[in-house]
């Protein structure tokens, strides 16, 4: 929501208030909460957990609730040095009208953080490097082999795939189940006599959902009975079961509360630990030098800068974006 369009809602909100009326407000957005309630009741997994009067909270206190945990554990990891071999090396890349000149590097077992306010040509990028636009100029190499990426499909083949923004619309595919979801990029790998084998399917998923500690009922309900993190987790177990080795998201904790939002980043930095590669684009600062290896700044389809996560600031990284 635009700032105009959520201010006009807080001063309904203020006004039907102090006409006497009550409101149940509901929101994973901890500024929103403190700047217009009374009273603070937390839920965690469906229970409540705590209650305070909002004079009394801070937005410490109702993470550690959300969470379950104490603060101090969701606050930003200690940056690796990267030394690793060469995954993705990406040199002038050019779409005109979206981005310009472009090169990096992705190191194996890194996370490189993408940042850039909007119209810096972040998901343009991750799109184009994925094939689902083209680029007019510039080369990519994965693991010091030049590749021409013209597809999404060349992509996938080269162990290179991207989770989009809109994962409702781009991600999931709501009328499957979960097995479906998460096995639709494999289904060649479970082709019998008789159609697919949905028994090894089944199994297959559940090995993804332990190790990916994903909450779920039973592999054959829909996709859409899971929230937004869990769905989230499904998708990158689809293309952890296509050994995909360059994984590129784009605002993957878009719209998920703060425990699923912890949960998908302590996914994603043990998955870099165990060698994947990681390109996260975010538009919050804090939670790309809260995960993040490196940070490269955009600004306006232009390539900024690249920064240590463990020497960024917000504040920095926002005069990189601004330039």
């Amino acid at each position: 929501m635009a700032s105009k369009e959520t201010a006009r809602l807080f001063d309904f909100i203020r006004r039907f208030i102090a006409n006497g009326n009550a409101i149940l407000y509901v929101s994973h957005r901890l500024d929103e909460i403190m700047a217009l309630s009374h009273r603070i009741s937390v839920l965690r997994d469906g229970r409540l957990v705590a209650e305070f009067a909002t004079q009394n909270a801070s937005k410490d206190e109702m993470v550690r609730h959300m969470a379950g945990r104490d603060v101090a554990s969701l606050q930003k990891h200690d940056a690796k040095k990267i030394d690793g071999k060469v995954m993705l090396a990406v040199n002038g890349l050019t779409r005109p009208g979206e981005f310009e000149n472009i090169s990096f590097e992705l190191h194996k077992g890194e996370i490189l953080g993408i940042a850039g306010l909007i119209g810096a040509g972040r998901t343009e990028l991750g799109k184009c490097l994925f094939g689902v636009t083209r680029a007019k100029a510039g080369t990519i190499d994965i693991e010091g082999r030049r590749v021409s990426i013209r597809h999404p499909a060349d992509a996938i083949a080269a162990g290179l795939v991207y989770l989009p923004e809109e994962r409702k619309q781009e991600g999931i595919f709501p009328l499957l189940s979960i097995t479906e979801n998460m096995t639709v990029s494999v289904f060649d790998k479970f082709r019998g006599l008789l159609g697919l084998r949905f028994s090894d399917m089944v199994s297959a998923v559940s090995d993804n959902v332990q190790k990916l500690q994903i909450k779920i009922g039973r592999p054959s309900d829909p996709i859409t009975s899971l929230s937004g993190g869990n769905q989230q987790k499904v998708i990158i177990g689809r293309w952890l079961l296509r050994d995909s080795r360059i994984l590129i998201l784009d605002e993957p904790t878009r719209g998920i509360d703060v425990n699923a939002k912890f949960e998908i980043q302590s996914l994603l930095k043990s998955l870099a630990d165990s060698g994947l590669s990681i390109i996260y684009i975010s538009s919050e600062l804090q939670e790309l030098i809260d995960i993040a290896d490196r940070i490269l700044v955009m600004h306006e389809g232009r390539y900024m800068g690249t920064a240590p996560a463990e020497n960024a600031t917000q504040e920095g990284l926002l005069a990189m974006a601004m330039a």
